[in-house]
């Protein structure tokens, strides 16, 4: 299970470091008990290998991804300025439908006021 563990943990580095550093760090990681802390801080040093790894075309990809998805989740969370305005016409137009009726009385009674 060490093994398997130890393992999983050089995959997390990019291969180009794995190559050049992974037999040491397998060692290491053999060699001492594997607590959190130590996963932890093997899965963070693993993390900044593959930043400092990234190319810069990749880095503007991200940006790019993040600032739509920015911009998707603030359109869909802010409602249009002329919403209210359009129900309360909706509103209006179906009272003064109601009102010029025959069925006055019974759009009256089932009126709920403004949608």
């Amino acid at each position: 299970m060490r093994k398997r563990i130890v393992s999983w943990l050089l995959r997390l580095y990019p291969k180009v470091w794995r190559n050049e550093y992974g037999a040491e760090l397998a060692d290491m990681l053999r060699a001492r008990p594997l607590t959190a802390g130590v996963c932890s801080d093997v899965v963070f040093s693993a993390m900044w290998q593959r930043a400092r790894a990234t190319q810069a075309s990749t880095w503007v990809g991200l940006g790019l991804m993040f600032a739509v998805i920015a911009a998707i989740v603030s359109n869909i969370a802010s409602a249009p300025a002329y919403q209210e305005s359009v129900l309360l016409d909706i509103s209006s137009s179906c009272r003064n439908l109601c009102v010029r009726s025959s069925t006055y009385s019974s759009c009256v009674a089932s009126d709920s006021g403004p949608l």
